[in-house]
């Protein structure tokens, strides 16, 4: 979907960063876990007016892709999950 953006089929467009890393690897460092703290502290650190913002404005114009980026949002602040035990720290990534 993200290459019908640039292409102009589709007007707009709610992706998730896993979509949009395709085309713009620089959204793969979203999908750590536990990067943020929490809702608060991601859309503190992310939203508009933000250096990571402004960064991301910059990355868009960089790569070309033939869409204007708008915002950064956040669905969740974990993005890590296991069948056996909640992950609630990046100490459950050692070993």
């Amino acid at each position: 979907m993200i290459g019908e953006m640039g292409f102009g089929t589709i007007d707009l467009m709610i992706s998730t960063v896993s979509n949009a890393a395709q085309q713009i690897p620089e959204f793969s460092i979203f999908t750590m876990p536990c990067l943020f703290n929490g809702m608060d502290d991601a859309l503190a650190k992310i939203g508009p007016g933000s250096k990571v913002h402004a960064h991301f404005e910059k990355v868009y114009e960089e790569h070309a892709v033939g869409m204007r980026f708008l915002a950064l949002g956040a669905s969740g602040t974990r993005n890590m999950s296991t069948a056996f035990v909640a992950v609630t720290s990046p100490a459950y990534l050692d070993g």
